[in-house]
């Protein structure tokens, strides 16, 4: 790595030098977990520094100095994680596999120095299991130095760039956010008749012939609190337009049938779609085919869960798999030919329709369950046939925009994130900023360094380089 890595050109007044040169390294105590206490000082593990755990333990002794960690200091994970990390925030403790930096360079140049390396840093670790890089090697790991004055510049340009790149990837995580929300928006305005509203002012609403003759029964109660629809529509129940029925039950006795079909279970339907990888096999007597056979166009919905939010999740059947049946804790829907498939499940799936399934749903034991009758009398807003049509296109037309921008955007976090890779490699090759001829050569402050002197002239540069960071 060394050779190969330093034979790279560098700029004037540029030197190479390693890591162990340019800052001072101590590594974190072993805390014991029976030390972990309440109350005290927050003890730093390479988990809090990643936030891949909000859980944090503390420790409340006195202990030495060389192992508090204040607010802004450098620190650098070695095993585990690599990675350099500022720690922001209240006096804590810091924990072993992690390094407290005492830098001899400007400390964010040095951070983000680390940050640029990780990869040539990872290339010499160490275990099969919890990967790890010594202290020596991490110390000779070869880097590129400027000027000192320089270093505050590359700092201040790498910080105002990352300051637009930061900006730019929150809007993308946001519009990310807010897709979901967006399709669920999509759904509402289709069933409220927004979607289809310029449609029918250059549209006669037709007798619809295709409009099931409703038993009084069968109609929702005008009294209870379904919203007024548009000119033409009207509400039903989903047993006017479908069949509703149950699926096998699994017991002992089914496997001594000689006939074996595959059959869906509670695992294979998502709001939406199905996941087919993994699909089993159940005995089925003869008598059970033709009520339980799915068809393509069937609905699929989901019984019963443990969360009211996973209650009621529908998908079509397309067929994928002949024969297939399903077991008793799917209903299916099987809709009359004049209805579309598509249309019922965009109901279902809409935000009103997500909050009738989980009215009936009924709560026995923290379990939300649905049952045939309850399926059955789910309310549904019925337009026309041909206005159906017109709403089942045009929800798909906005949901394929939608899906577009879904599709696109990792590969915008991909190059969001080889642009910050980008900017930290050009500033560490002295391609980001010019040079200015006037700085003192990094050698110079490298001979301060060895000679244990850094500390004094260092202070007397920054006031110098407070005066002259922006000047190029």
């Amino acid at each position: 790595m060394t050779e190969e890595y330093q034979s790279g050109k560098l700029p004037n007044g540029w030197v190479w030098t390693s890591l162990g040169v340019v800052a001072d390294y101590t590594n974190g105590r072993a805390f014991k977990s029976s030390e972990w206490e309440d109350t005290g000082r927050p003890i730093l593990r390479i988990q809090n520094l990643t936030r891949s755990t909000n859980e944090t333990h503390y420790y409340s002794k006195p202990i030495e100095e060389k192992y508090l960690v204040k607010d802004g200091d450098l620190l650098i994970s070695w095993s585990a994680t690599l990675g350099a990390f500022i720690h922001r925030g209240r006096e804590a403790v810091l924990n072993q596999h992690i390094f407290k930096v005492t830098p001899h360079i400007d400390k964010m140049f040095l951070f983000y120095l680390v940050s640029a390396h990780i990869q040539q840093l990872k290339d010499v670790v160490h275990g099969s299991g919890m990967q790890h890089i010594t202290k020596d090697r991490f110390q000779s790991s070869p880097i590129p130095l400027p000027p000192l004055f320089e270093q505050r510049r590359v700092v201040s340009k790498i910080e105002e760039l990352f300051s637009f790149l930061v900006a730019g990837v929150e809007s993308l995580r946001k519009v990310k956010a807010q897709l979901k929300r967006y399709r669920q928006v999509v759904l509402k305005y289709a069933f409220e008749g927004k979607l289809t509203e310029a449609w029918r002012k250059t549209h006669k609403a037709p007798t619809d012939s295709s409009k099931p003759h409703l038993e009084t029964n069968q109609q929702p109660n005008e009294s209870s609190d379904l919203r007024a629809l548009p000119a033409g529509w009207k509400w039903i129940r989903i047993q006017s337009i479908a069949r509703i029925t149950g699926g096998l039950t699994k017991n002992p006795q089914r496997a001594k049938y000689s006939l074996k079909m595959p059959y869906l279970r509670v695992a294979n339907v998502y709001a939406g779609k199905l996941l087919l990888d993994e699909i089993k096999y159940i005995g089925v007597s003869g008598e059970e085919v033709d009520k339980l056979r799915l068809s393509k166009g069937d609905l699929l919905i989901v019984e019963g869960n443990g969360s009211v939010e996973q209650i009621g999740r529908v998908a079509i059947w397309e067929g994928q798999i002949s024969p297939c049946v399903h077991q008793n804790h799917i209903i299916k829907i099987r809709l009359a030919e004049i209805v579309d498939s598509k249309y019922v499940l965009y109901w279902l799936l809409s935000p009103d329709g997500r909050a009738y399934i989980k009215r009936v749903a009924s709560s026995t034991s923290g379990l939300y369950t649905l049952s045939i009758s309850k399926v059955s009398a789910l309310p549904i807003p019925y337009a026309s046939q041909v206005e159906r049509y017109q709403i089942v296109e045009a929800i798909e037309q906005n949901l394929s925009v939608l899906e577009h921008v879904e599709e696109y955007l990792p590969t915008l976090f991909l190059l969001a994130d080889r642009l910050g890779q980008s900017i930290l490699k050009r500033a560490f090759e002295g391609r980001l900023i010019p040079q200015n001829p006037n700085d003192e050569p990094a050698d110079k402050l490298l001979e301060r360094i060895e000679a244990g002197c850094i500390n004094d002239r260092k202070s007397k540069i920054d006031e110098q380089v407070e005066l002259s960071r922006y000047v190029e």
